[in-house]
């Protein structure tokens, strides 16, 4: 079927909603690259390879912000609870796991304690926080930073967004037998969907 193809510059802006902002939460989505993110240099002259492809509120220092991220070959995932660096908390894998010309499903929880990053339906990183989210008020951009800071190149495809915390079961299950998943009206706890069709 068809996807989202990113090159740079394509994203998908999704109007806030109030359904958008749960206290617990799954975002997951299937990527595919064709090669790795080119590195932005930033103004402190370090180099950045870390590409959102699901982000909410802006960036990883707003309040409410959470994000599904690669960086070059990791997965991992951005919750902000409060606002400012230091209620900033990110969960990456190990590096190497992503791999060129395949398609990934990766997914990001978070049920009000931990936070966690699965890739391909197997738990890769998780951080402690156990404190309520704070919810935000902006859009979600599917393809970039919400900000605009930096843009996704390669395929998205089938974004979901839950407002409950998924098992690990369940996303393996989504992973491993896509066709497997409930129809969308039918899906316990899922707040958006988009197919990028």
């Amino acid at each position: 079927g068809s996807a989202l193809a990113c090159d740079g510059r394509a994203f998908v802006e999704v109007p806030h909603d109030a359904e958008q902002e749960p206290e617990r939460l799954t975002a997951e989505a299937w990527i595919r690259l064709d090669r790795w993110p080119e590195p932005r240099t930033t103004a402190a002259g370090k180099t950045d390879t870390r590409r959102w492809i699901i982000s909410k509120n802006a960036n990883e220092w707003e309040p409410g912000h959470y994000g599904l991220v690669i960086r070059h070959d990791q997965v991992g995932a951005y919750l902000n609870i409060g606002g400012g660096r230091e209620n900033c908390s990110a969960a990456w894998s190990d590096e190497g796991l992503l791999t060129l010309e395949r398609w990934h499903h990766l997914a990001m929880t978070y049920d009000g304690s931990l936070l966690k990053v699965c890739l391909d339906g197997r738990q890769v990183a998780s951080e402690t926080i156990g404190k309520e989210r704070v919810p935000g008020g902006q859009p979600l951009a599917i393809g970039r930073r919400q900000d605009g800071y930096v843009y996704f190149t390669g395929r998205i495809d089938e974004v979901r967004l839950y407002n409950r915390a998924l098992s690990e079961g369940e996303l393996r299950t989504h992973a491993t037998r896509p066709m497997a998943i409930a129809a969308p009206q039918r899906e316990a706890g899922l707040v958006g969907y988009w197919p990028l069709e």
